[in-house]
Formats: structure tokens, sequence, C-alpha cells
């Protein structure tokens, strides 16, 4: 596939890119499997994990939980870098996922009423959780609020995407790399790493962490190995 060079492929002529094809079949299997797996490592509580099972609960949970950011990567090839208004992109995007987000939000709170398993208090207290956070129930759509966020920073980072070096974008991938080790520091160190104390949370690379470093990345890929 040749592609020129900061073209934003989603507009290309191009209907099919086959690899992104194969990466959403394996990222949905990956998914899945998370799923699939949780009720035979959870225990009686369904919070904690079966002591017995800790090390097939890491090796599994580690080797599947790379489908999200693979989703991310996959949205950031093809969206990046952004050729139409900031306005004109959020319609778009967020047209697409907001409404059926807060559709299954609220079904999510309200159904467990509608079939006698929450009292009225119960789904009324849900519903307003809605407001700043999900439930329980629907803690598998924490997603949504990661993609979001991205969605609300693509219209910004993207000129800058466009414009910097091939350096300077490594440069902020091995910054965001070296963040993403940092909840193993804090095991190390408690406290706080880089400046955190108990009233401030933002570290030194803070503004470097999260899943934004993977629509960086798929830029770079793009840029640079698919040209």
């Amino acid at each position: 596939m040749n592609y020129r060079k900061g073209t934003n492929i989603e507009t290309s002529k191009q209907s099919r890119i086959v690899f992104l094809d194969y990466l959403r079949v394996i990222s949905i299997t990956m998914v899945l499997m998370v799923h699939a797996i949780e009720i035979f490592y959870l225990a009686v509580d369904r919070v904690s994990i079966k002591p017995d099972d800790e090390f097939w609960v890491n090796f599994m949970s580690s080797s599947l939980r790379a489908c999200v950011p693979l989703f991310v990567m996959a949205s950031g090839y093809l969206l990046v870098p952004i050729k139409e208004k900031p306005s004109v992109f959020y319609k778009k995007r967020f047209s697409r996922i907001l409404f059926p987000f807060i559709l299954w939000s609220i079904l999510y709170a309200v159904v467990p009423f509608l079939f006698g398993a929450d009292n009225f208090d119960i789904m009324q207290s849900k519903l307003i959780i809605l407001l700043h956070n999900f439930n329980l129930e629907s803690g598998h759509l924490w997603f949504i609020y990661m993609l979001i966020g991205i969605y609300l920073f693509l219209p910004i980072i993207s000129p800058w995407l466009q414009i910097t070096s091939k350096h300077f974008i490594e440069f902020y991938l091995v910054l965001w790399f070296f963040s993403s080790f940092h909840h193993y520091l804090k095991i190390v160190f408690p406290n706080g790493v880089f400046g955190e104390v108990f009233w401030n949370e933002f570290h030194s690379l803070w503004y470097f962490s999260g899943h934004l470093g993977f629509v960086v990345l798929a830029f770079f890929f793009l840029e640079n190995l698919f040209i």
C-alpha cells in the first residue's frame, strides 16, 4: 500500500486497508477472551482474585490487555492528521458514539430495576452516578470516556504532528514509554515520584502518559513505515 505522506487515510480514495481489518479482528477476539476468562479467576465476592490462580490471571490478562491500545492505534492511523475543522471533526465523531453510549448507560442502570433486581432508590442512585461516571454494571464502557478524551485532544495535537520532525516525535514517544512505568515506580516509592504529593497528583511525565501516546505511535508508523 502506498499512501502519500501526511494523507488522512480516512479521506483517501482507498476504501479498505486490509491489515487494519485483520488488526480489528485480532483485537475483538482479545476483548472477548479478556471478558470470557473473568469468571474463571474472580473469587466469590467477584472482586478479588483467587489466590491459587494469580499466575494464570496475570499471564492471560497481560497477554490480552493490548486489545484496547490496538483499537486506539487503528483510530490514530486512520484519523491523524485531521484535515477538517475541529467543529466538523467533533460533530462527526461524537454523533457516532454519544447517543449509543448514553442509551446503553441508562439501560444498564434501569433494566435491573425493571426485572426486580434493584429497588427504585438503587436505580435512582445509579442514574445520578451516570452524571459523572459509569456504574459497576456498565464498567466495560470505561473505554468510551477514554475515547472521548482522545477525540477532544486530536484537533489540538494534529497540527503539531504535521509540522514537527521525526526526531521530536521520537522524543515524545520515549517520554511516553517511560511514563508507562509510573505505576511500577509507585510500588517502590509509594509516597510519590517526580513531584507527586498528596496535594498534587500530576507528576512531571503525567502530561505524556495515557492512551494518547498510541495515537502518536500510530502516526509515527504511518509516516515512517507505510509510505
